[in-house]
């Protein structure tokens, strides 16, 4: 059945007409989060008009981050950006339970290896033997981020006994280990052949980056990871504010 949305005596493109009533079904709950978007022809007979037209307003709403791809099922509305909030030491497993989705975590890979780049953010030998844990995370099924993280040998032999894909936060609490702060450095990359197939996204594409020390109640870090996260799932926030400073004699500086 047709739908009267696009007016072909209106200006406007059609793509963007198309564009505009999709994006209209989603506000009105007909298409909702994780909904999959209708094939092709089904869009073309509703909208009235062609293959060529459909694409490119779903590309639109792709690169808007409002729909997303998942290979070779189809395409998909997004449910939004996770957010994560940088002043509390949250896992991705957390924060996704947090906004009442559905977290999987799949193993891509533990061994032991030595430490090298690891070396100095979990201050020891750069030739000491480490774990490498490399996991992917999911939202409801969709992947949303890549993780690799490094623990020191021998004090964490224990945890290649584990269930690696439960979050490591709640493995180390039930061995007694509290955490206690992360120093968290942000930065950008780009997706690789090889992350861009794990992660369901297209080579280049932009992903955020976020090394972390994590530290526990004796002030020495215990694991350091490299969280890789989709800029279209992902996101965090901080609340920043202006405090006096010594070097200033108590005076905010400009």
């Amino acid at each position: 059945m047709k739908q009267a949305a696009v007016d072909r005596a209106d200006p406007t493109p059609l793509h963007h007409q198309v564009r505009r009533a999709l994006l209209a079904l989603i506000r009105e709950s007909r298409l909702r989060p994780g909904d999959q978007l209708p094939p092709e022809n089904t869009l073309c007979d509703r909208f009235g008009v062609s293959r060529q037209t459909v694409r490119q307003a779903v590309e639109a709403l792709v690169r808007d981050h409002v729909l997303y791809r998942q290979r070779p099922k189809g395409t998909f509305v997004g449910f939004g950006a996770v957010e994560g909030d940088l002043q509390v030491l949250r896992s991705v497993w957390e924060d996704l339970r947090r906004l009442g989705m559905e977290p999987a975590v799949r193993v891509l890979g533990v061994k032991t290896r030595p430490a090298s780049e690891a070396a100095a953010f979990l201050e020891v030998a750069p030739d000491s033997d480490v774990i490498e844990l490399r996991r992917l995370f999911l939202a409801d099924g969709s992947p949303i981020s890549y993780d690799c993280a490094y623990f020191p040998l021998p004090d964490f032999a224990w945890l290649l006994e584990e269930d690696l894909s439960a979050s490591w936060y709640e493995l180390l609490r039930a061995q007694g280990i509290s955490i206690l702060y992360a120093r968290t450095i942000i930065g950008a990359t780009l997706a690789d052949n090889e992350l861009a197939a794990l992660l369901d996204a297209a080579p280049g594409a932009a992903l955020l980056r976020l090394r972390r020390q994590t530290y526990a109640q004796d002030d020495h870090p215990v694991a350091y990871t490299c969280g890789l996260y989709k800029c279209d799932r992902y996101q965090f926030s901080v609340t920043l504010s202006r405090r006096p400073t010594a070097a200033s004699g108590g005076e905010l500086e400009s």
